[in-house]
Parts: structure tokens; sequence; C-alpha cells
């Protein structure tokens, strides 16, 4: 077992071997170049999942999904172009193109209906494959690819056109109202792509937060439920209640992911009051939700403001956790999925229009008013007859205030209709007055553009240009003059070295960024379904005493699998004028312990005792290694290659007891290789001694699979990389430099004025 210990010692620390020289240089560089040295040598490891490690075995265009019956966007903007762009690209979490659109592929959708069709497993990924998701927002959203999403939750900007009217009763048509968000959070994997202990991690954080929240204000008061520990009286009154967390049903979110290993992980919040409620990792990270249900006068503006009361709270509570929203300056909050991209908000106000609702026109009401109309559940319920639900259709490219009043403006605009057609009037006369133009305002939040239109910082600017003062009081590079400074022949020693150094380390680290870096890790293997289940193996031996129409290959392992004298992808040859074989074959091998093993097949034909001496001339499993140089260890994936076992006994089997050990090589273009190490002990024995007279020789190759994946990953120094070296380089090297011609010359005037007795 040593050898073994050995070859995966050597894996594991293999890179880690460093050259120490540069310690010197930047143990005395100036400030500047130090820290640049710190900073580029901080990096982000985040190993990818097993499912990113998929053994791609075919091109881009064989791989491309079907989608000529699919409706949803990503259908109709994925082309074969781009999916071969992106293939193979990857998040640092280890999200690949075909997990962004699996759940589009899965779910065609329908031609009335702009269904994304793609899903986000973390935050890089929506920028990683921005060539996909930044078309798929813009024709959805209208969103342009250089906007800037923000924010605004001052809810004293808001107006509610009803308030002020005290000739009808607004709770006639509001019966309820709804207000969400949606939030994942930073540095942590999205629920499509979690895995358990991430996803128990993300609970356990929010679970803090919610915690202090819920000690911090009263009205907040209320009860943090794990849905693995509910009991089914607490499932039953929070159903009850409409603040169950339930399990997606519908097919595009179970094909995403985000229902794995339900209910582990998952909780609910609740308040005292039953009308601030939270989900957590459900579709996303956090849903947090305030509603009301009954009809008083003031429901509307308290919904809202406490709603956003709890999320300035609970974002206070999230940063005593170290924790925070995924949030990108372009895009806003990012989100599970874009539909929800930006503010990540979503407001419901169920209306009860008993004429507007029988009137066909309806939807294209809705849809001028830039709204969404969406079913009620159960309609046949006498408390919901004749009722919608009207919501933001927007969630990017506006402030918080923005979306909220757009949707507010539009209730009224619905309810004064209503309120017509009860007067007697037509509905005809009223579409012309509804357009988006009737609904959608601005409000100004930016303090900095207000102050611009009034011309102050052309003002502050113009008071900075005409101060009077000479720039070149902030000089610090103050230069001697030249006839005030004197040469010496060590400063110039010293110097000729000096320069003679910085150029060998400047080549040094020109070599550095030039030749890549090979990166090793090693990871526990799980292959997933749809990874290739077999193992491609190659042999090419001869049998020196043994003719080819006796010889053959025979296969078996421990999932029944017995195959006698393999014949497909195998070639013969005769040799030792007819009286041994080569052997070169191709087959594949079940990734579970096994064996192949080279034998004779009718031993009443075959001399009594078979003589099985032969040259192993290649041995390797998976994708071969040829065209990658710098692929390290090389002969671990082919350390039989030209084994003489002729020198040994007549009449031994022969036993190559081999491990072997997954591999990924990624180069620099992002293409895998998938090839094999894999290490041996040989035995020999007799087998008329060991088994009796019925045995024949035989070479036996047996094999086990190790439980763990050797990923070597090419890497090129980055250019800021380089650069910052080269600073630290130079910077150190005067800074050495000019240290050490101070203390020699120093020291020679000293002892200059010691021999002229002038040192006191």
């Amino acid at each position: 077992m040593s050898n073994y210990s050995n070859f995966f010692r050597s894996l594991l620390h293999f890179g880690t071997n460093q050259p120490k020289w540069k310690l010197t240089v930047l143990v005395s560089s100036v400030g500047f170049s130090t820290a640049g040295f710190l900073w580029h040598r901080h990096q982000y490891h985040h190993y990818a999942s097993s499912y990113s490690l998929h053994l791609k075995r075919y091109p881009a265009a064989a791989e491309y999904p079907q989608l000529t019956k699919h409706a949803n966007l990503m259908a109709r903007q994925l082309t074969p172009q781009m999916y071969a762009k992106l293939r193979d690209r990857i998040t640092p979490s280890g999200y690949t193109i075909d997990d962004v659109i699996q759940v589009g592929v899965d779910n065609p959708g329908a031609p009335n209906r702009q269904y994304f069709g793609v899903s986000a497993g973390d935050e890089e990924s929506y920028k990683m494959f921005s060539d996909l998701f930044d078309p798929l927002i813009r024709i959805r959203y209208n969103y342009g690819l250089d906007a800037r999403q923000y924010h605004d939750t001052d809810t004293t900007k808001l107006r509610f056109p009803f308030e002020s009217d005290n000739t009808f009763d607004i709770n006639k048509y509001i019966l309820s109202s709804r207000i969400r968000i949606t939030r994942n959070l930073s540095g942590y994997t999205f629920p499509t792509f979690t895995t358990r202990a991430e996803r128990r991690r993300v609970e356990g954080k929010l679970n803090k937060a919610f915690q202090q929240l819920i000690k911090e204000d009263n009205q907040f008061n209320g009860n943090y439920y794990r849905l693995s520990m509910m009991d089914e009286e607490l499932q039953k009154n929070l159903a009850n209640d409409g603040v169950l967390l339930y399990k997606p049903q519908t097919m595009s979110w179970l094909s995403s992911g985000v229902a794995r290993d339900w209910p582990d992980g998952r909780a609910v919040y609740v308040n005292n009051d039953k009308n601030i409620f939270a989900w957590i990792n459900q579709k996303d990270h956090l849903r947090f939700i305030s509603w009301s249900t009954n009809n008083a006068k003031n429901n509307l503006r308290s919904v809202i403001t406490k709603f956003f009361q709890g999320i300035s709270l609970l974002e206070n509570t999230m940063k005593n956790e170290g924790i925070s929203f995924a949030h990108d300056d372009h895009f806003g909050y990012l989100t599970t999925c874009p539909a929800n991209i930006g503010t990540g908000l979503k407001i419901n106000i169920y209306l009860k229009l008993p004429l507007l609702t029988k009137d066909l026109r309806l939807p294209t009401i809705i849809k001028n008013l830039n709204l969404t109309m969406e079913e009620i559940m159960d309609p046949d319920i006498e408390g919901f007859k004749d009722c919608i639900d009207i919501s933001n259709r927007d969630r990017i490219g506006k402030t918080e205030i923005e979306i909220i009043q757009h949707v507010l403006d539009g209730v009224a605009k619905l309810v004064e209709i209503e309120r017509k057609l009860e007067a007697g009037g037509k509905l005809d006369e009223y579409l012309r007055q509804v357009n988006p133009s009737d609904v959608i305002y601005e409000i100004q939040t930016d303090e900095i553009l207000q102050t611009e239109e009034k011309g102050i910082p052309a003002k502050i600017l113009n008071s900075l240009l005409n101060m009077q003062f000479d720039i070149r009081r902030f000089d610090i590079y103050r230069k001697i003059p030249k006839d005030l400074t004197q040469p010496t022949t060590t400063g110039a020693a010293i110097s000729i070295i000096c320069v003679s150094f910085i150029s060998i380390l400047i080549f040094i680290e020109l070599y550095y960024f030039i030749t890549p870096e090979v990166v090793s890790e090693l990871f526990v293997d799980i292959p997933e379904s749809g990874q290739a289940d077999r193992i491609p193996v190659h042999i090419d031996i001869s049998v020196l005493n043994i003719a080819c129409q006796y010889v053959g290959i025979d296969i078996q392992d421990d999932l029944g699998r017995h195959e006698v004298g393999f014949i497909d992808n195998t070639l013969k040859t005769p040799e030792n004028n007819g009286l041994g074989c080569r052997i070169n074959a191709s087959f594949k091998i079940n990734r579970v312990p096994g064996n192949f093993h080279i034998s004779t097949h009718s031993s009443n034909i075959q001399p009594e005792y078979g003589d099985m001496k032969h040259v192993i001339h290649e041995l390797t499993f998976g994708d071969s290694i040829k065209g990658f140089r710098r692929i390290p260890n090389r002969k671990a994936f082919h350390p039989l290659r030209r084994f003489n076992n002729t020198n040994r006994p007549s009449h031994i089997s022969h036993d190559y007891l081999m491990k072997i050990v997954p591999t990924i090589y990624e180069d620099l273009g992002y293409v895998r290789r998938y090839p094999y190490q894999f290490t041996f002990v040989y035995r020999e024995y007799n087998p008329y001694q060991s088994h009796g007279a019925g045995m024949i020789p035989t070479i036996w190759f047996r094999y086990d699979i190790m439980p763990i994946t050797v990923k070597y990953t090419e890497h090129r120094q980055k250019l800021y990389t380089f650069i910052t070296s080269i600073c630290a380089v130079v910077g150190g090297s005067f800074t050495v430099a000019s240290i050490i011609d101070s203390l020699v010359f120093s020291t020679r005037e000293l002892f200059k004025k010691f021999e002229m007795g002038k040192l006191t």
C-alpha cells in the first residue's frame, strides 16, 4: 500500500513547490509595491460541483438541444453558434450553459406567454453567460446594456389617488393587497444549484438574522419554523393562515432543481399578526412578504410601509451575520429567474370589478396600462366572483417606489372606469383615455441631478480652476541639479549590478507570464446521471508463444458483466512466425471494480502448458493525453507502456492489480480531456499449483476505480499581476540598491575622516 500512498501524495502536492527568490526583493519594496504584491496574490477558490465536470465527448453541434417546437424566450434567442461559444464556460461554482437552459429545454412554453426558459445558478451566471441573459432581459423588459438599476424605498413619496376622494368607499373595490421581494445571498449558489450543506448554511444565516429581527421590533415579533421540524397540526395552522411554504409543483421549477431534498433547509418566518411572513430557500434564498386580507381603508398604505420597514431592519440584522443580498449595479438584485431581476418586487392588488370583468376587452386595458392580470384561485367561491389580481409587469428599469406608484395609478384608473360603468357610461369612450402615459409618472430621487440642474457643480469647478496656486508644489519627485551630485565608482558598480539583477528578474517574470502554470485540485468524485458511466480502455499487447486463433480478451466486473472472447474493435496480428499474437483492442468498462484478462479459450487444443510471456506496448484508460505537453506526471497515465515480461518463467499466470484515478485536464482554451491515471502492483503465480491441472495460465488486469478526482487546470498569469510584479521587482531592487549604496558611501566617508583624524 505504500506505493499507493506515495502516488496520491505526489498528486496532492503537485505544484506546491514555488520559487522563493522573490521574498528578498519584496520584503524591502516600497509601500505601493508591497501592497500591490499582496493584493494580486489574493485568490478566490470555489470548487465546481460534479455536474460541471460533465464528460463532453461530443462536439457542441451534436449537443445542441432540439428547440424547433419551443416557444420560450431562450429558444428564440439561443443559436448553435452561441451555444458553442458558451458551452465550455463555467462559473466558479460550476454552473454551465447546459444548466442555464435546461429548464427551457424541458418546458417549451406557449407562444402567447413570454416565459424566459433560463435559470441562474449563482451571481456570476449573469456575467459568464451574458451573451444569452442580456438579450433575454432586453427583449422582456426593454432594458439597455448600459442601463443602471437604481433603488428607492422612501414610501413618503407615494401618492394614493383614492385616499383624498371621500365620495365613495374604496374598500368596495379593493379587497386585499400583497407585496413581496425576492432575494438571494451574495457569495452563495442559488437554489437551482446549491448543495445540501450550502442550503442549510443559508438557512442558518437567515435564521439568526430573523431571530434578531423578532427581538428588535414588536410588530415583527413572531416565530421561525423549519419545515423539516413541523408537525401536522402546525402545518395545517400555517396553511389556514395562508403562509405555509409549499413545495414547487410546476414542471418548470421542478426541472430547475429548486425542489431538491425538500423540505431540508427550508423554513418559514411569520409575525404574530400574520401579516408579515417570509419563505426561506424556495425558488430563491428569501421571499419576504407583507399582505392584508381585510379591507380597512388604510391597509394598502400599511402593507407597503411595514414591508419596507421589515426589509430595512432585516438587512441591518443580516449585516451582523456578515451576509448581504446579491446585487449588481447594472441588473440590481440578482434572482434565480430573470423575471424577478432588478428590484425583485411584485405588488398584487385584488380588485372586485363586477362590470369591467365581464367585458372581453379588459385584457387589452390591462396591457395598455402596462400591468399584469393574473387568475384568482377558486373564482367560483362567493368572495372571489368578479375579481381580478392586478400586479406590476416590470421588475427592472424603475425604482421600487416608481413601480408601486405605477400600480396604484393603474388601479385608480380601473376603479374609475368601473364607477363610470356603474353610472351607466360606455366602455368605448374610456378605452382611448387609457394608455401608459396616463399612469406613468416620474419621481426625482437623485439630489445630485437636482444640484447639477442648478449649476452648482459648474460653479464649484470654476472656483477651483481660478484658485491661485502652483501645481508644482505637489511634486514629490523633486529634482536635484546635476552639478550638486557626486558620482562614485561604488555607486556605478551597484547601479550596474542593480540593473543586471532587475533585468534577470524581469526576464524570469516574463517567462512565468508567458508560460502557463498547471494547478492541481483533488476532490471526491461523485458521478451524476448523464456523465459517462463507462471508461474507454485501449490495450496493445504481444503474447509471444500463443497463436492468434487460440487467444482472446475476456471482460468481467461486479455489475455482472461477463464477455468471453471480446472481438469488437479488436485487431489480432500474428507475430514470431505465427507462434505469437499481437492484440490491439479498444473497449469500455463500467465504473465498478472488475477485470479483463487474456487467456486461451480452448484448452484441449493447446499445449499441455501455456506460455503467457508477453510485452505490453500500451495500456491507457480514458482520453488520450497526446498534445497536452504540460500535463504533469505523464508516466502515471501509462505506467505499463513498453512493459516487458518475457524474462519470466513459462507456464505462470501474470496478475496486474491496478488502482485507477479519474482525472480532468483543462487547458487555457477551456478544452477538457478526461484521461485516467493508474498505478499497479505486479504478481505472478503457478496456476497448476494453485488451482490444479485444469487452470490455464492467464494475463490478468484487475482494476478498482478510486473515489477521488484529480483536476489539472492551466492558468496564465494575469497582465495586472505581471505589471504588479514588475513594479515590485523594480521598486524593491532600487530601494535595496540605494540602501546599500548609502551604507557603503557613509562607511567610506567615515573611514576617510578617521584617517584624517577628523572623526570625533
